[in-house]
């Protein structure tokens, strides 16, 4: 028997399926839902087996409550959470928020690198750090931390959790102090703590993104002899030219039309998309206005709110757009400046396309197979000892971080070099 069944769900029958805890729409015998659920599941019963089937197994050992209360409130609040999220527009809060916030927050950081030179302190020497931090204060941020302790403060993970867990479980839930306390520990303390650590650090993105990139592989310069043999032009040479020509011609025209039929095919089914969120949309909508009426009609007092038209919107790629000018501080580099300008006449001249294909690709980016592989990844760094919890990992030294940088400024320099 599983360890999930186990500890779990230690009175379901073997032969019962386990209730699924995501859906995604999608039918509960879709394979890649019933992977995602079976690691969400995985995922749970390692976290409560390492801290906290330790300690109350010691406490009550022949106790076998808890665990099945404390995963039915999980996965009350990962439901909850999920039907929040479907609410939310992944196309807007992508491009359209995110990129401001993080505009925002880079314009913050050049301004407290210009005033490093004017700071007064009580650090010697200021750090850029420490002055942003002074200008833009953050609750969740811990300035004074030891080396090696938590960025992040572990009290504001707490009280984030305390408030989700509030919106999101019944008040018969809310009410046990004691599972509420054991999930928000598990989730402020163990994930969000410890994935808020790695984030934190600038060498951790730098080793993400090296891993990422392939190796470069050497380039292995021509032989003399190669080149003495093409040195003189023959029949034979011009024949075998005048064809890998052609094949090259074919093979670019194949790759156009492939490219073309995958677009249109892929547009197709955006639009097929959007249809049909704009009738569930419509389908809301008829169902509110009935709801209201029937109201109105039972003589309950209703404040109505007057809707306005839909406006004409915004550029869905301005916001990105911005962003990549301010990083690359477009304002001083006209070649520059011109690419950033036809790329946004060309995003407004596509904008109706953009507003149907964007929101049907990020639905296909978060999908159940790619929150499969994400948990996996999470077990495999928050449980590598055979499913236990392993010591923290040594962090790279100044030295070798510096590396790290230097490494992945070097590639991308390739990388921008064969582009």
């Amino acid at each position: 028997m599983s360890l999930t069944r186990r500890l779990l769900f230690p009175t379901l029958p073997s032969t019962s399926p386990l209730p699924p805890i995501l859906t995604f729409d999608l039918s509960e015998d879709d394979p890649t839902l019933v992977e995602l659920n079976r690691e969400l599941y995985d995922f749970l019963a390692l976290a409560l087996r390492a801290f906290v089937q330790s300690w109350w197994g010691q406490i009550t050992p022949r106790d076998r409550d808890l665990m099945p209360q404390i995963t039915r409130v999980v996965t009350h609040v990962i439901q909850d959470i999920e039907r929040r999220a479907s609410r939310v527009d992944l196309s807007d809060l992508i491009l359209r928020q995110v990129p401001t916030l993080v505009d925002l927050h880079l314009s913050d950081y050049r301004i407290a690198a210009m005033r490093m030179d004017m700071a007064f302190t009580n650090t010697s020497p200021p750090t850029i750090q420490g002055l942003f931090h002074m200008l833009q204060p953050h609750v969740a941020i811990q300035t004074d931390q030891e080396p090696g302790g938590p960025i992040i403060s572990q009290i504001y993970l707490r009280q984030l959790v305390e408030n989700i867990l509030r919106l999101s479980l019944p008040p018969e839930d809310w009410k046990s102090e004691a599972e509420r306390c054991a999930v928000r520990e598990i989730v402020a303390c163990v994930v969000l703590g410890n994935m808020f650590k790695k984030l934190s650090q600038p060498w951790f993105f730098h080793q993400t993104v090296l891993g990422l990139l392939k190796p470069s592989s050497p380039a292995q310069p021509e032989s003399k002899e190669s080149l003495a043999r093409f040195h003189v032009p023959s029949v034979q040479v011009l024949v075998i030219f005048v064809l890998s020509a052609m094949q090259t011609i074919s093979s670019l025209a194949l790759t156009i039309i492939s490219t073309f039929q995958y677009l249109v095919a892929l547009t197709h089914a955006a639009n097929r998309a959007y249809e049909r969120r704009k009738s569930t949309q419509r389908k809301s909508i008829s169902e509110s206005v009935t709801s209201l009426s029937s109201s109105i009609e039972g003589g309950t007092d209703t404040a109505l709110e007057a809707t306005s038209g839909p406006e004409a919107s915004e550029d869905i790629l301005a916001p990105s757009l911005k962003l990549a000018g301010n990083l690359v501080q477009a304002d001083s580099r006209l070649p520059i400046t011109a690419t950033l300008l036809l790329l946004r006449l060309s995003s407004r001249l596509c904008q109706p396309w953009f507003e149907r294909l964007i929101p049907f690709m990020l639905s296909r980016i978060i999908s159940p197979a790619s929150l499969t592989t994400a948990i996996q990844a999470g077990k495999r760094a928050l449980f590598p000892n055979d499913g236990w919890p392993g010591p923290a990992p040594v962090e790279p030294t100044v030295e070798e971080q510096l590396l790290l940088r230097e490494q992945l400024e070097s590639r991308l320099g390739e990388l921008f070099q064969r582009t």
